[in-house]
């Protein structure tokens, strides 16, 4: 509006800067033209950062999610040591067994007596290994991942800055603008507490479940198995619980 005003004042330097300024309102248009016209500035930035900010945090959930199962592995080693190996990781009772299944078992666990404890000792050793080897493994991968977009975002940063302080008319604007747009692209405080809540929340619940009536799902069961993830996953909603009405209180105070 500045640049259209000084326009009208080089065109015509007799006229006064009052009424230079009027011409400038009248060719921007209403105020919902000008408003549409400025929300559409930076809209791609706007967009870009909302899409970082929901994948940014799905990317947290899902790294604490692993480690949820990785405590889930060495937690079921524990109880079972303080229990028995049967609880934790062995086949409920009456569970029917295909015989090439029962061979394999018996081939691999040589001390074993019966197929039920060759089973119970495989599960025990392959649940350990392929849940906390798996949980590490994605939590190495998200950790590069995190790594390489920092490092993505921090050049582009120093780009930015490098262009901030270039000898060019329009840069500053330019950059505060799509600043702007960025600072006001934020989720709602309440956003990833109460889905954190809700997923781990029910996580745990079909995990209890599970445990209390000792379901048996192929190459996965273990009664002590499922109780010792549905007590992580439903702790872990207790605390995203806890955030969620923190969030919440304090948005009602403000």
């Amino acid at each position: 509006m500045r640049d259209a005003a000084d326009a009208e004042l080089a065109s015509d330097p007799e006229l006064d800067p009052a009424a230079a300024q009027q011409r400038a309102l009248e060719r921007f248009g209403s105020a919902g033209t000008v408003a549409h016209a400025a929300n559409g500035v930076g809209a791609a930035v706007r967009v870009s950062a909302l899409l970082a900010a929901l994948t940014g945090s799905a990317v947290r959930m899902v790294a604490i999610g692993f480690c949820a199962v990785a405590l889930a592995a060495v937690g079921a080693r524990v109880l079972a040591a303080v229990t028995s190996v049967g609880f934790v990781y062995g086949l409920p009772a009456g569970t029917a067994t295909v015989a090439a299944k029962c061979a394999h078992w018996l081939s691999v666990q040589p001390t074993a007596g019966t197929c039920a404890q060759a089973a119970t000792l495989e599960n025990a050793s392959d649940s350990f290994q392929l849940y906390l080897g798996g949980a590490l493994l994605a939590l190495g991968v998200i950790g590069i991942v995190a790594g390489v977009t920092w490092l993505i975002r921090r050049g582009v940063r120093a780009q930015r800055a490098r262009h901030e302080h270039a000898p060019h008319e329009h840069a500053p604007r330019e950059h505060a603008t799509q600043q702007h747009a960025t600072s006001r692209t934020r989720l709602p405080k309440t956003l990833v507490p109460v889905v954190g809540t809700t997923v781990f929340g029910g996580t745990g619940l079909v995990l209890l479940a599970a445990a209390v009536t000792n379901l048996a799902v192929l190459g996965l069961w273990g009664r002590g198995q499922w109780y010792v993830e549905a007590v992580i996953s439903l702790a872990i909603a207790a605390v995203y619980l806890v955030l969620f009405l923190r969030a919440l209180t304090a948005t009602a105070v403000s």
